[in-house]
């Protein structure tokens, strides 16, 4: 994406401070050998363009480079993905990107889908506390022991977001089960981003709720 908007930037007619710096980098140096270290990233450019650029011509740039760069290079599956190789990634994160739900909310449930809240388990686990227990029930102070098992109003809020879903998709409200709050791997053709968008405002309120301890 980088390289796709620095060589936009150098095809615009106009004046732009951009395109007049990068153009004046191409009149200086023709080599990624010869660029001095103060102006690393024009060396990367250079380093790159002879290999995408001719992939861009006629052609969305950022999009085309992703999808490019994508295919050569596939990133190793995220940490929670190797935890819990169970469960339908594809789905958890279609769901996770359900169009339904606002963005402030969005980036909270990617916290806790990714399992990156410092619960005391996870910090146990790095040898930063001296117990995984739960101060205010004794218990393992897991992400979901927070949701759903430390406090009766959690249990409550989940079985109320259980059967708003389970008449959602028309099934028993049995089959809803809480791990859904952060692995939301579940299909619900008519009704998806229904259903992903009540998953993400009850993980994400019933983990504001065990914050503030209300």
């Amino acid at each position: 994406m980088f390289v796709g908007m620095w060589e936009s930037a150098a095809r615009v007619a106009e004046q732009q401070f951009t395109g007049a710096w990068l153009r004046t980098l191409q009149r200086l140096y023709d080599r990624p050998e010869d660029v001095p270290a103060k102006v690393a990233y024009f060396k990367i450019f250079l380093e790159q363009k002879q290999k995408l650029i001719p992939l861009l011509r006629g052609k969305s740039l950022a999009r085309k480079i992703y999808n490019t760069l994508l295919e050569e290079n596939q990133p190793p599956p995220l940490q929670v993905e190797t935890n819990y190789p169970l469960n339908d990634w594809t789905v958890i994160w279609a769901n996770a990107n359900a169009k339904t739900i606002p963005p402030h909310l969005r980036a909270k449930w990617y916290c806790l889908i990714q399992n990156v809240i410092p619960t005391r388990e996870r910090l146990y686990s790095k040898k930063l506390v001296d117990s995984p227990l739960c101060a205010r029930c004794g218990s393992t102070d897991t992400l979901l022991h927070r949701l759903v098992q430390c406090d009766p109003s959690g249990s409550e809020a989940w079985l109320k977001c259980a059967k708003r879903i389970a008449a959602l998709m028309k099934v028993v409200p049995n089959s809803i089960q809480p791990y859904l709050l952060l692995r939301p791997d579940i299909l619900s053709p008519e009704k998806q981003e229904l259903v992903a968008e009540d998953l993400c405002r009850t993980a994400v309120n019933l983990h504001q709720r065990w914050c503030t301890g209300r």
